[in-house]
């Protein structure tokens, strides 16, 4: 069966920590329908897997292993199953975070979640909206230096730590974030595509077209 042959399901990881039914809206939005992954089963039906996220990286990997996503999520690294995570479902594709440091994550790259902090040490959230720089490759999945994404975490993935086949960068009180990066057959995004109105949305279309 050829790459065209293949059907597209796109599936959307159902966590109470989540904002699943916002991406399910997104989604709807621009035509593309979804189905919601509650367990292996559904997990298997799908060519495009959506991972999100809005809330501690602990909390999320616990969810996943309680409802037995985690490891045949982990299992989809270098497949033919294209897979995002959205903020904190990027997150947890590391090894670990500052924020749960008893946890581990999915350990596909090796990088580690670190708390954004100022000049004087104190904890900083990037709530709202910002622009991204994307080096080497001009359009991640459509990702442009020329719009804003909205942005809502304190935790991030340093750009120092991983240099991925494509990358984009945010600058926020002297570090540069990992905002949106692709490997293999993995995109991560640190933003909230969708709640970034068009250019966001965009990104979803194209993640979804992506074969």
């Amino acid at each position: 069966m050829s790459d065209d042959e293949i059907k597209t399901v796109v599936g959307v990881v159902q966590l109470s920590t989540g904002n699943a039914k916002s991406v399910a809206r997104g989604l709807k939005s621009i035509g593309v329908e979804s189905i919601q992954i509650e367990d292996r089963k559904s997990l298997e039906q799908c060519s495009h897997v959506i991972l999100p996220g809005v809330a501690s990286f602990g909390a999320v990997v616990d969810e996943l292993q309680a409802k037995k996503l985690f490891d045949p999520i982990r299992k989809l690294y270098d497949t033919n199953v294209r897979v995002i995570g959205l903020c904190a479902g990027m997150q947890i594709m590391g090894e670990e975070s500052s924020e749960n440091p008893d946890i581990k994550g999915l350990g596909w790259f090796d990088y580690k979640c670190v708390e954004i902090v100022n000049k004087e040490g104190k904890r900083k959230f990037h709530t709202g909206w910002n622009s991204i720089e994307v080096s080497g490759n001009e359009d991640i999945l459509s990702a442009s230096k020329d719009v804003s994404y909205y942005f809502n975490h304190s935790y991030f993935v340093p750009a120092v730590e991983k240099k991925f086949e494509h990358i984009g960068l945010t600058p926020y009180f002297g570090s540069n974030i990992t905002s949106i990066f692709l490997e293999k057959n993995i995109v991560g995004i640190q933003f909230h595509p969708e709640k970034s109105q068009k250019a966001g949305l965009s990104i979803l279309k194209n993640f979804v077209d992506w074969r």
